[in-house]
Order: structure tokens, then C-alpha cells, then sequence
């Protein structure tokens, strides 16, 4: 392959895992105000098989996610969020950061995902994308496993108002969270139980010991029980999954919540990140609150494999792609 050139996953047009093709094409170059990352990781999300399938969606979340990633074919052939690697070009104007700062982030812009391309060897983003340095006890396999979920976790603390800063303690705080084994969940457990929260996780019991490990205290089986009947309450109610794929009995999380507690799923509004929310996901994953939980790792050319592993629906925590 010549240096001009890279790889990278193709999706010519909505469907199943199989329109995921494998090609060659131009290496980019960063312009003004650009930097060019050599990605070294990156992951499949929940969000990258929603944009895939979106021709078997029902019509009204086809439409609305059409006008942002394209009608009949994704309008950038390029998927992927999720980056982790190192800056081996800046464009004129950067300022921010300098050839070989090793960052991770996301292309994803105040909620809108419309710059896709992490499934490929390089990368172009604005230098004001959300992406910060590396946390420095993380290689890039393990910080990619971080940023979808850990940014997301963090939108829904500042959603609300759940106490996660240094300068405050959550302790004596019950939470509970819905699909604690996912992405999302993973990070919420973690987070919330280092900051003193009692936290409840909904899940598979299979997954009773890892969500055990990661902090969680008490644990429902949304397969046999409702936790909106249990007659416990919880200050904070999150669910990780959304109501698209969310039991139905979530919405009757109004029966769990104490006198002032508070709901937040990751269906409502979008998720909106920004420079200050990477860096505290950093400094976050600094200080030990915050490990990588990875079910699987492919290769590139193995993207077929890692979108059908996604489509079931049962990763716990990341699915990464180390390229």
C-alpha cells in the first residue's frame, strides 16, 4: 500500500452487516485548523449499528436520522465515532495540539452524528473536536473502550445533577441503573459507586459478578423482575438502553423514584459532549474511577464479525477494533 493511501471500512448502503466492505482509498490531509490522527483504536457503539441498519428501522427514526447521516446510503461511506491514536499532522492555525499528543475522543459534534470515518487507518477532525490527551494509564485499546460510554454516563450525571466532582460525595445516594452491563452502563455503575453511591444494577444474572466487581451492591434480573414493583425507590433511575429497546415497565419508573428523585434514559434529547466533559472523562479515569470493560476485540478486517457480535445485543461493555 502506498503512502498516500489507507484503509478503511466501506458502507455503500444501509442493511446488515455485510455491506460492510473492507477497500483502499486517499489518505486525507489535514487543512486549516485540522489534525490528522493515525488511529490505533477504535469501537463498535450501539450508535454505529443504528446508523448501519437504518433501512430496517421504523419509518420515523429513519427519517429523522436520515436528515443527519443521509437518505439510501450513509451520506459519509466511512462509520465509526470512537478514536484513539496519535497526531502525526496538524494544519496551519492549530494550536492545540502538536504532532505525536496521543488523544482520544469522539467526531461526534454537539450531539450530531454527522463526521464519522474512525473505521480506517487515519482520521481528519477539527482541532475543537472532543478529543483531549490520552489518560496516561490507558494504551489505546483501553482509553477507545472508554469514550462512548464514559462520555455518555457523564451527560446523563449533568442531566442530573448527580453529585460526580471531587468536592462533593454521593454517599447515602441510592441509583439504579437499567441495562448496567452495556457500554453506557458499565461506566455509570463505576462512576457512580466510586463517588459513594449505593447503586443497584438491572441485568442478565450472568452478568451479577462482573457488575459486582465494578462496584454495584445490589442487582435485579430484568428477566424474571420488574424493579418498578419491588417497593424500593432510588434518587436516581438511569437507563442505559433507551426506551426503543428498554422493557416496557421502564416507563413506569415514576413508582421507584423517591419524592425527589431523578430520571434520566439515554433516548432523551441527544447526547452532547464537549471539550470540558473529555477532560473530566479523563481525570476521571486518572484517579481510578473509571476502568475499560472490553468483551471483544476484532481486527479491522473482522468488521463484519464485530457488527454481527453488536446486533445481538449482549456486549458487555466494548466491542473494539484495534487497528
Amino acid at each position: 500500500m502506498s503512502e498516500n493511501k489507507m484503509r478503511a471500512i466501506i458502507c455503500e448502503k444501509y442493511g446488515s452487516p455485510e455491506v460492510l466492505k473492507l477497500a483502499q482509498i486517499e489518505k486525507p490531509f489535514p487543512q486549516k485548523n485540522e489534525i490528522l490522527i493515525k488511529i490505533y483504536s477504535t469501537a463498535v457503539t450501539s450508535s454505529d449499528t443504528y446508523i448501519r441498519r437504518l433501512n430496517i428501522l421504523p419509518l420515523f427514526y429513519r427519517i429523522m436520522a436520515g436528515l443527519f447521516v443521509g437518505f439510501g446510503k450513509p451520506r459519509n461511506p466511512i462509520l465509526g465515532m470512537i478514536v484513539s491514536g496519535v497526531i502525526v499532522e496538524t494544519g496551519k492555525g492549530v494550536t492545540r495540539f502538536k504532532k505525536g499528543d496521543e488523544v482520544f475522543g469522539t467526531t461526534v459534534l454537539n450531539g450530531i452524528h454527522t463526521n464519522l470515518g474512525t473505521y480506517a487507518d487515519y482520521k481528519c477532525l477539527p482541532e475543537k473536536s472532543y478529543i483531549t490527551l490520552k489518560p496516561n494509564n490507558m494504551n489505546f485499546i483501553e482509553s477507545a473502550a472508554i469514550v462512548f460510554g464514559g462520555s455518555i454516563a457523564i451527560w446523563c450525571f449533568d442531566k442530573t445533577g448527580f453529585p460526580y466532582d471531587y468536592n462533593k460525595s454521593a454517599k447515602g445516594i441510592k441509583v439504579l441503573v437499567y441495562g448496567a452491563s452495556g457500554s453506557v452502563g458499565t461506566s455509570l455503575v463505576q462512576i457512580a459507586s466510586y463517588f459513594g453511591a449505593e447503586v443497584t444494577a438491572v441485568c442478565s444474572s450472568s452478568n451479577f459478578e462482573l457488575l459486582k466487581s465494578l462496584g454495584a451492591s445490589k442487582f435485579i434480573d430484568y428477566k424474571t423482575d420488574d424493579f418498578t414493583l419491588t417497593g424500593e425507590t432510588w434518587d436516581y433511575i438511569f437507563d442505559a438502553v433507551g426506551y426503543k429497546k428498554s422493557k416496557e415497565y421502564v416507563k413506569n419508573y415514576k413508582r421507584a423514584l423517591s419524592s425527589v428523585g431523578k430520571f434520566h434514559s439515554v433516548d432523551d434529547g441527544s447526547p452532547k459532549n464537549s471539550e470540558k466533559q473529555m477532560m473530566i472523562l479523563k481525570n476521571i479515569t486518572e484517579s481510578g474511577a473509571l476502568t475499560p470493560v472490553i468483551d471483544k476485540i476484532y481486527s479491522l478486517d473482522q468488521i463484519v464479525m464485530a457488527h454481527q457480535y453488536v446486533d445481538q445485543g449482549h456486549k458487555k461493555g466494548n466491542v473494539i477494533i484495534n487497528l
